[in-house]
């Protein structure tokens, strides 16, 4: 299949070029596996610091879960942070909310840095129905702000909440003005086509199907629509040895 699961996403994706299948060999700094969100901002990151960057999609960019999520862009965890902190104690569950952070202010310089169009929208709202989840909304507002010193979430009461939502069944909210939606697969090919911008190259129904480790990588691909095995080797600069990393 060449295109994404239908959706709304893909009716209302930007237009894409299509991209060659891998023929015959290639030789890169950096060989990534994948033409979803993390692959795509990897080899945009790499590529932004001179790295030649080869990218290998079984597929077309944004195909699988990168193109079809639900798109939410929040902080921390859904458990919540006192809850988390519980779990694996404070300093761990701090450095999780950290990354969360670093993540969503990634999400924003980037849209911002390339133009990238993919129908950000502010704003993310957790309601309550029950007084129990009012007070653990309660809760967690306090903790983000007395331990964290995160101030963008607030309080919503009952007569706010039912001015948005014409509903009774909400009796309170956690607002985050810093948190938002956007459109995944838009945001995807916005990542692939600044990658593309500053020199790496992207091949689209190429599967990755073995690699082999040494001085350097050899990936074997599998050319979807003709069957051959072609190669994409990912040589190791300044003499390192080349190794795997998971993104």
């Amino acid at each position: 299949m060449d295109t994404p699961a239908h959706s709304y996403y893909s009716a209302t994706a930007h237009a894409s070029p299509a991209r060659p299948a891998l023929e015959g060999t290639v030789e890169c700094d950096v060989c990534v596996v994948g033409g979803g969100i993390a692959g795509c901002s990897a080899a945009l990151h790499l590529a932004e610091r001179g790295y030649r960057v080869v990218v290998l999609e079984g597929h077309r960019i944004g195909w699988g879960a990168s193109g079809r999520s639900g798109a939410q862009a929040l902080l921390g965890v859904a458990a919540g942070h006192g809850k988390l902190a519980k779990l694996i104690g404070e300093s761990d569950a701090r450095r999780v909310w950290d990354m969360t952070v670093e993540g969503l202010g990634l999400i924003h310089e980037l849209i911002a840095k390339y133009g990238i169009d993919c129908d950000w929208v502010s704003g993310h709202m957790q309601v309550a129905m029950k007084a129990r989840h009012d007070a653990e909304i309660r809760e967690e507002i306090e903790s983000l702000g007395s331990v964290l010193g995160y101030t963008g979430a607030r309080y919503v009461p009952r007569d706010e909440v039912q001015s948005i939502i014409p509903s009774s069944q909400y009796i309170s909210a956690l607002y985050d003005s810093n948190c938002g939606h956007l459109h995944p697969l838009n945001y995807t090919l916005g990542l692939a086509a600044a990658a593309e911008g500053l020199g790496a190259r992207i091949f689209e129904q190429t599967r990755a199907m073995s690699w082999a480790s040494g001085s350097h990588l050899d990936v074997e691909v599998d050319d979807v629509i003709s069957g051959a095995m072609m190669r994409a080797a990912s040589r190791a600069s300044r003499g390192a040895r080349a190794r795997i990393v998971s993104v």
